[in-house]
């Protein structure tokens, strides 16, 4: 996992200092560890944006007294609407010790059951793991090739070294589901029955013997 490096600036808490401090294009956050309290900081949002490009990373953060921390990314929230960061959560590690943290998982290869018409659908995209710090990857690769329609994979079926997944193992990661058919609906004529049945008939027949029936013929004189 390569490593990247971050500037934080200190910064005071509440909502209206981290409104002003969006304005002037930073973004507030927190650097923590499981023994320290948070500490408040700030990050110019272009620098930010450049560091958290592309893959996960470990992250050399250079504190505001001048130190620097190892970290990883804990939290992230984001507009709802236009997914520009609102505030940052960072964790510090040490390079002996587990940690908890969570990384993308992608699928490879063409599953054999969407070339028979079968549709993809990736349900779990992220993992939670526990791994040490230089263990932690960009990111995690399953193959699919081999799944019909149907088929499953679920995360107990996952395994990847020195890296222990977190998730539910039941949890569904992708399944090849059938082509969806749109039925269309047939109009059915219900029976009739009863009075209204025989009242039917008896006009049936009314109407064969009015077809049926011939004049009658004048007798000669």
């Amino acid at each position: 996992m390569d490593e990247r490096v971050l500037s934080a600036m200190a910064r005071e808490s509440g909502k209206r200092q981290n409104k002003e401090l969006r304005k002037r294009k930073m973004i507030p956050g927190v650097f923590y560890t499981v023994a320290e309290p948070a500490v408040p900081v700030a990050f110019a949002e272009l620098e930010l944006n450049k560091t958290l490009a592309g893959e996960s990373a470990l992250i050399m953060l250079k504190m505001p007294d001048g130190n620097e921390r190892e970290c990883v990314v804990r939290e992230i929230q984001r507009d709802p609407v236009w997914g520009n960061i609102l505030h940052i959560d960072l964790m510090g590690i040490s390079r002996g010790q587990k940690l908890t943290t969570t990384v993308p998982l992608h699928l490879t290869g063409s599953p054999v059951g969407v070339k028979e018409g079968g549709i993809l659908e990736h349900t779990l995209r992220e993992l939670e793991i526990e791994c040490l710090p230089k263990d932690i990857p960009r990111f995690l690769e399953w193959d699919v090739t081999a799944l019909n329609v149907g088929d499953s994979v679920h995360v107990e079926e996952l395994h990847f070294e020195n890296i222990r997944i977190l998730e539910d193992p039941k949890a569904s990661v992708a399944t090849v589901v059938p082509p969806k058919i749109e039925k269309v609906a047939v109009a059915e004529v219900a029976p009739v029955e009863g009075e209204e049945a025989e009242k039917a008939e008896e006009g049936a027949e009314g109407e064969e013997g009015e077809e049926g029936a011939k004049p009658e013929k004048k007798p000669e004189k």
